[in-house]
């Protein structure tokens, strides 16, 4: 299936990366299932250990805590 839309990347999404805390926001709703969540420059696999979960259209959580000196960022599809 092909998604329609634009991508977007964020180079830092919202939320604290400090060991503890695991959820974090987009800029921008996507496309449910079209979200690539990044650690430090690596993209992670929603279905690994290591990956993330996707609460909504716009918040997804890691299923490790990242670090505080850890950049998190997303790539996704917005929009029609």
């Amino acid at each position: 299936m092909a998604l329609k839309g634009w991508f977007r990347f964020d180079d830092r999404v919202g939320g604290i990366p400090d060991g503890t805390n695991t959820l974090f926001e987009t800029k921008k709703p996507y496309k449910p299932g079209s979200l690539n969540a990044i650690l430090n420059g690596q993209v992670k696999a929603a279905d690994r250990d290591d990956g993330f979960i996707e609460i909504d259209n716009q918040q997804f959580r890691m299923k490790r805590p990242p670090l505080a000196d850890d950049v998190i960022g997303a790539c996704y599809v917005v929009g029609e």
